[in-house]
């Protein structure tokens, strides 16, 4: 619940618009479909994987007989919690203070991008992490920032985050699942161009 307050206390202090931490009405559902394009394919693709190849699905125990509390829990207390905190909080405060913008890949950033994105990246490191999630972590931290920027919301991070959590709560790392997840990112950002497209008209 602490990562709810920050924000709250900042939309109540400041009085800015909501929209400033990326909640704003108008951007979500297009937003969101640019996420459910990388969620969809990193929740569904394990599945097909393994049913693909005959292994039975090896759920963690942390999800057996809880699977729609995992998705929930997953959905809002991990995915809109964290970057309703450092996506709208931390970057929705930092943005103003920095007038210097520079281009990467194609959209207009300054240094609270940057701040955000090691934030993120040093907080999940505070736990031992394999080398593969030294260098997948800050990607998606990265990633994250992003889409956050490029659709003007925090509903595509936030499905993105989820669908990352899903995947790896749910399937674990696997052999099927590595596999599936690099199909899952192929297929997302092979769609992102038009998926962005469709967002802007």
């Amino acid at each position: 619940a602490l990562f709810f307050l920050p924000p709250l206390a900042g939309l109540i202090h400041s009085r800015r618009s909501i929209a400033a931490y990326g909640l704003s009405r108008e951007h979500m559902w297009s937003s969101a479909r640019v996420g459910l394009l990388f969620a969809v394919p990193l929740i569904l693709m394990p599945l097909v994987t393994q049913l693909a190849v005959h292994q039975s699905l090896p759920l963690r125990r942390v999800v057996e007989g809880r699977v729609l509390q995992t998705l929930f829990y997953k959905l809002v207390m991990v995915g809109l919690a964290e970057e309703l905190l450092f996506r709208g909080y931390f970057y929705g405060e930092l943005r103003s203070a920095f007038t210097r913008y520079h281009r990467f890949f194609g959209i207009q950033v300054n240094a609270a991008f940057w701040i955000t994105a090691a934030l993120f990246t040093l907080l999940h490191f505070t736990q031992p992490r394999t080398p593969w999630e030294w260098i997948y972590i800050p990607f998606v931290s990265v990633l994250f920032g992003w889409l956050r920027v490029r659709t003007s919301s925090l509903a595509a991070p936030v499905l993105l985050h989820f669908g990352l959590h899903v995947h790896r709560t749910l399937f674990g790392m696997g052999a099927a699942a590595c596999v599936a997840t690099g199909v899952a990112w192929f297929l997302a950002f092979f769609f992102l161009p038009k998926a962005l497209a469709g967002a802007e008209a």
